[in-house]
């Protein structure tokens, strides 16, 4: 299992409300950021995806409290 599917999970399966906070963690970090091997973009590419989903989840969460 490699970090994108951890974060992920984190995302998808955390009863906490900050769980989604990890990622701009990595993305401030700067040794990441002045990275050569553009690890940057690749963290930054999994975070906008695990945001969506975060945003997914919290919508159909959203959509069930109100049914």
């Amino acid at each position: 299992m490699n970090e994108s599917d951890v974060d992920f999970i984190r995302v998808l399966y955390s009863t906490e409300p900050t769980a989604f906070h990890g990622l701009f963690l990595y993305l401030e970090d700067n040794f990441i950021v002045k990275d050569k091997s553009e690890m940057w973009k690749c963290i930054s590419v999994v975070a906008q995806k695990a945001f969506e989903m975060f945003l997914s989840v919290k919508a159909e969460k959203v959509r069930f409290i109100n049914i």
